[in-house]
């Protein structure tokens, strides 16, 4: 027989199919068990490849054992062939052990066999020619018993290795020693990500890389990423364009201007095809390496993989477990499958960070048509339409579809998605609530979440104080961003403490000295302070650094003529409302269109007393931008309604209620619309004489809303006509004692109407002491008055004049 033949003779007769067979499944388990733990208990990178070579080398010596415990062919060592058989295949019962000699007898089987073989001398030896029973060096070490034992042992010794990774790990000990653990780093450091070099034939490649690094690096609770728009400001200070890209250098110089210890700087290079990354954490100070991690992509494809292999590795030196790093999807799951979607994503996100909206927003629109899952893209495009204060109706549909798709977005963009779902378009803030607390559980310093929890506290909940303390901790945290500033000012001035809030907002100027924000907070506290002329300057300063900034200067016209109608010169104010108007004409802008119109009818309703004049008003709007052009969430039912009623025409207000409905079916309307149908009906109550029920849905509303001076302004009349004088008094000084930021360029239209109805109710009461100050406020009021006002002005000096005469008598 053929070795060949021989070999496959002896693998089939001593069954090491099925050994082998029985090994590969229970290495197939182990495995699994192996990658399974791996994930969940957050082992090591190299723990699968170690326990596969250990099977690897089990292998032969499973094999091996097998062949040998089976017996060697012939009985040589020892140990018996197998029976012989005959044809039936059944032990024949006279089977003999043949020896030499020319007629042996037959032996019997068995313990006893020994004893009766005849001797066999050995030739010139004397000696018994027996098979020895002594087993051979293989048969001692080829045993199950010591095949089992040296797995054991070597998976001991694996496991061994993995306590000790660890224990290095988290005691900072040796080269595997976490940084944290260290002392390099400390817990929550703030470190800046410079843009990745690029050094490809793709443009665009770098930013697509630096994105996505961050996305990961965002989510880890062990180190905090310096916000861009805060880079940002640095540069600024520094005297650099902060548009500028992030360069290792540059961003370095930045880390150390503002007392930051580390940065992280990379570079994706193409190398015969493939895309070599590069990422260290480098010590702003020195420049010394901390910690280096490289990572290959074979195609475009394994982009996504190779960015979260590297940003894993930074993330577990710095000190993060693996667990922990694990427990989150991988980037193409929580971004985008598609590296063209992430380039125009990633073109956005620059565009957004130099407030070129419009144009950040036609990109998104080309990543979702490519993907139209691409959560994060969505959530920017209504983020970004918020931001700009237009199109609702496009705004809460990318929303949503954020929201649908969040499962493809990272832990802490998912709770932030669901959060802005809603609280914009379901209007559930318990839930928007629980989704930021569940961002502040992992990370408290969370700016985003604290910052957007805050305004719930601050606008929505009116409770000042809560926003305060978030918004104090978002200012003074390792990741302090412009909106926490802004709204901390916000914070401050809804609770009245004004020197406060004018502090808050210094610092915030030195802070972001080029956020053009803050213009618009200097107004509102000047205008509080009923300090026109400086107010005026300021908005003439706002205009001039943002020229092209539709938002700032839509904004600086509407307050410029509430800062003329503060001095008295209806003129200035009416003509500044009329070119404002004609603008958002030409850009198309129903939005402040309306907001325009509204200041007209506030002059023709309340100063000048002429309701047709306002109506006519109203009508012009919905002559220049009809209704039905405007998507039903962009129109202004709620303004249109109210000035409407309120310029004598309830029926007109009535008709486009039933309209907002039908649009806007209940089942489609969040828990604030429904809220605001209440203000709505009761100016078309008011308007139609019904001022109970007028009265009974504004106090509904306002118990709902919790907002201190909301809609004090149209509930004080109404008590008024009730005959209700306490309740209107209290009303009318309620709104003028207790401030509210997004209402300030209303209240310089309305406070000389609360002054002087409050004077008249204290008259009526026959308060002549407080009648007296009232009017002499009221007159007092405007600085500079047009001539159409002079009459009411000194009217009001008479009859203090004689209310104070009348007192002293």
């Amino acid at each position: 027989m053929s070795p060949i033949k021989n070999l496959i003779h002896e693998v089939h007769r001593r069954s090491l199919w099925q050994v082998l067979g029985i090994y590969l499944a229970v290495s197939w388990v182990v495995i699994q068990v192996v990658e399974t733990l791996t994930e969940s208990a957050g082992l090591p990178d190299w723990v699968p490849p170690g326990a596969l070579v250990l099977l690897l080398i089990g292998l032969p010596i499973v094999m091996a054992t097998a062949f040998v415990q089976e017996g060697m062919g012939g009985g040589t060592n020892g140990a018996p062939d197998a029976q012989d058989t005959g044809a039936t295949g059944a032990v024949r019962a006279d089977s003999r052990i043949t020896v030499d000699g020319p007629a042996a007898e037959p032996v019997a089987r068995g313990p006893a066999a020994s004893d009766t073989a005849p001797a066999n001398l050995a030739p010139g030896t004397g000696s018994l020619d027996r098979p020895s029973t002594r087993p051979s060096t293989f048969r001692r070490l080829l045993t199950w018993r010591n095949a089992i034992a040296g797995g054991v042992l070597a998976f001991a010794g694996l496991g061994v290795l993995i306590a000790s990774y660890w224990f290095m790990w988290a005691t900072g000990f040796g080269p595997v020693g976490n940084l944290v653990a260290q002392g390099v780093l400390e817990d929550r450091e703030q470190v800046i990500l410079a843009d990745f070099v690029n050094s490809t034939s793709d443009d665009v490649l770098g930013s697509v890389v630096t994105d996505a690094f961050r996305v990961d690096l965002v989510e880890s609770p062990v180190i905090t990423l310096v916000d861009r728009d805060y880079v940002g400001q640095i540069l600024r200070r520094m005297g650099r364009d902060p548009d500028v890209a992030l360069t290792p250098q540059l961003a370095r110089e930045a880390a150390v201007r503002d007392g930051i210890k580390a940065l992280v700087e990379g570079e994706v290079a193409e190398v015969a095809g493939s895309f070599v990354l590069t990422a260290t954490l480098v010590e702003a100070e020195t420049g010394a390496d901390l910690a280096a991690f490289r990572e290959t992509a074979k195609t475009g494809d394994e982009l996504l993989g190779a960015i979260d292999k590297l940003s894993e590795r930074l993330r577990e030196r710095a000190g993060e477990s693996l667990r922990e790093i694990r427990a989150g999807a991988p980037l193409e799951q929580v971004t985008t499958s598609s590296l063209d979607a992430l380039r125009l994503y990633a073109e956005a996100r620059g565009l957004q960070d130099r407030g070129e909206y419009e144009e950040a927003l036609d990109l998104l629109d080309q990543a979702v048509a490519l993907d139209s899952a691409f959560a994060m893209a969505w959530r920017a495009i209504g983020v970004s339409l918020g931001n700009m204060n237009v199109d609702r109706d496009r705004q809460f549909d990318a929303l949503t579809r954020a929201y649908e798709n969040r499962d493809r977005l990272t832990e802490r963009e998912r709770n932030l998605a669901v959060a802005q779902f809603h609280y914009d378009v379901t209007d559930d803030l318990d839930e928007s609530i629980r989704a930021y607390e569940r961002v502040l559980d992992k990370n408290p310093d969370d700016p985003t979440a604290l910052n957007n929890l805050a305004i719930i506290y601050n606008v929505d909940r009116w409770e000042m104080e809560r926003a305060e303390a978030l918004l104090t901790r978002a200012v003074n945290g390792p990741a302090e961003t412009y909106s926490a500033h802004f709204n901390l000012v916000v914070s401050l001035f809804n609770q009245g403490k004004i020197e406060e809030a004018w502090s808050a907002l210094e610092r915030w100027m030195d802070r972001f000295p080029s956020s053009p924000a803050h213009f618009g907070h200097e107004l509102a506290l000047l205008a509080h302070e009923f300090r026109w002329d400086e107010a005026e300057a300021v908005a003439d300063s706002a205009v001039a650094a943002y020229p092209a900034f539709d938002q700032v200067v839509f904004s600086t016209i509407a307050d410029r003529g509430a800062f003329e109608m503060g001095r008295g010169r209806v003129g200035q104010a009416e003509a500044l409302w009329r070119d404002g108007f004609r603008r958002a004409m030409e850009k198309g802008r129903p939005d402040w269109g309306f907001r325009f119109v509204r200041g007209l009818v506030g002059l023709e309703l309340w100063i000048r007393s002429r309701p047709d004049r306002a109506l006519a008003e109203v009508r012009r709007f919905e002559e220049e931008f009809p209704l039905a052009d405007i998507p039903p969430l962009n129109r202004p039912y709620f303004g249109l309604i109210a000035t409407l009623s309120r310029a004598g025409d309830p029926a007109r207000g009535r008709a486009l209620l039933d309209e907002l409905e039908i649009e806007l079916p209940a089942d489609a309307q969040s828990v604030g619309h429904r809220n605001r149908l209440l203000t709505a009906r009761a100016n078309i109550a008011a308007a139609e004489g019904s001022l109970d029920e007028a009265a009974a849905l504004l106090e509904e509303y306002r118990r709902i809303e919790t907002c201190g001076p909301c809609f004090l302004d149209v509930l004080a009349p109404v008590q008024a006509g009730l005959g209700q004088m306490d309740r209107a008094i209290a009303s009318y000084e309620a709104w003028l004692t207790q401030p509210e930021f997004s209402g300030y360029g209303w209240r310089a239209v309305f406070v000389p109407v609360a002054l002087e109805r409050l004077a008249r109710l204290y008259d009526e009461k026959g308060d002549a002491a407080r009648a007296a100050d009232y009017y002499e406020r009221f007159a007092s009021f405007w600085s500079d008055p047009d001539p159409e006002l002079q009459g009411a002005v000194r009217a009001a000096e008479s009859r203090a004049a004689t209310l104070r005469d009348s007192v002293s008598d």
